[in-house]
């Protein structure tokens, strides 16, 4: 499974590895990254920043077996987003796992948690309209996201879009 996290500042491989050691209480041979030589790590991951105008520069990518999910009890990037936000005390943007391209989960230094729209400009540069913000518990968040049975499926058996909640859009945006 791939998790991606959408953050604002440049970040570091060392910055990357410790907060992997620290709260997934990981070892550091369980960690690698992605073109790494360790073939063994539990979590691989890259750091890609982008080179251009935008408002979240880094993209970052955790890959997970579907047994590390399952051991590490994470099913989705809102589970590393939390505790991401808290440990680096910054902002984070997630997919909603829907498909709506411009739809974006924010999760806030505070862990306060907000559907978004993307502001889509003339440069097509990646920013969120934060007039667009509505507030969401992370419950409700939780339920339109993978889950443990979202693992215990088959891959071919896996729906492509986790979010096919009908309501999503209508609950926040009518």
């Amino acid at each position: 499974m791939i998790f991606i996290l959408n953050i604002k500042p440049v970040i570091s491989t060392s910055e990357i590895r410790d907060f992997l050691l620290s709260r997934l209480k990981l070892k550091s041979c369980d960690i690698n990254e992605l073109l790494g030589e360790n073939d063994e790590a539990l979590i691989n991951y890259e750091i890609k920043i982008r080179d251009y105008h935008v408002e979240f520069r880094t993209e970052l990518l955790f890959f997970l077996s579907d047994q590390t999910c399952l051991e590490l009890k994470i099913y989705n990037s809102l589970q590393i987003a939390l505790l991401f936000c808290t440990y680096f005390n910054i902002e984070v943007v997630i997919d909603d796992g829907s498909n709506d391209p411009y739809r974006w989960i924010l999760v806030e230094r505070n862990e306060m948690i907000y559907v978004v729209d993307e502001k889509i400009g003339a440069d097509d540069d990646f920013s969120i309209n934060y007039k667009s913000k509505k507030e969401i518990p992370v419950e409700e968040v939780m339920k339109v996201l993978p889950g443990k049975d979202y693992f215990l499926l088959a891959p071919g058996e896996r729906p492509t879009f986790v979010n096919t909640d009908p309501t999503w859009n209508k609950r926040f945006y009518s």
